[in-house]
């Protein structure tokens, strides 16, 4: 995770970010209570982790933040893991953040759902409901972006 974090670093900064050293991010990851973690795997390639996402637990709300290795950019694992994230949150609403000028992204989270609440030239301020009926929506984009 650290590994995939540390190759996309500068393409999910919306803030100030450093990437940890294996022991910093051993003790962060001890400490957090309410985080989920996923690594995400192709069949092809079982041993390679090509993606994570993170779910942090806020109380009222998670922030989720996902990252993909650079060379599996294009092959539709972003709209599988911001489903994923969204069910895996749920029945938490979401806030969270995207970069104004990753278009891709910006375009998928509005079909997702996510709601801009604030916006300036770098990076876009979300938040997503993440309502039960969302489920059908998920599904009917995740069969539009598979065909």
């Amino acid at each position: 995770m650290r590994c995939i974090f540390a190759e996309c670093i500068d393409d999910m900064k919306t803030k100030p970010m450093e990437v940890p050293s294996a022991d910093e991010q051993q003790a962060w990851w001890a400490k957090m209570r309410g985080q989920k973690g996923f690594l995400y795997y192709t069949p092809q390639f079982s041993k390679v982790a090509v993606a994570f996402s993170l779910l942090k637990d806020r109380g009222d709300h998670m922030t989720p933040m996902f990252a993909i290795r650079r060379g599996w950019w294009g092959n539709r694992f972003a709209s599988q893991i911001i489903a994923h994230y969204l069910k895996s949150a749920y029945p938490k609403p979401l806030k969270g953040s995207d970069l104004v000028k990753n278009t891709v992204i910006c375009k998928l989270n509005d079909e997702f759902g996510w709601q801009v609440v604030e916006e300036d030239e770098v990076a876009r301020q979300l938040y997503h409901p993440n309502e039960a009926r969302q489920q059908e929506i998920y599904d009917e984009i995740l069969r539009y972006h598979d065909n």
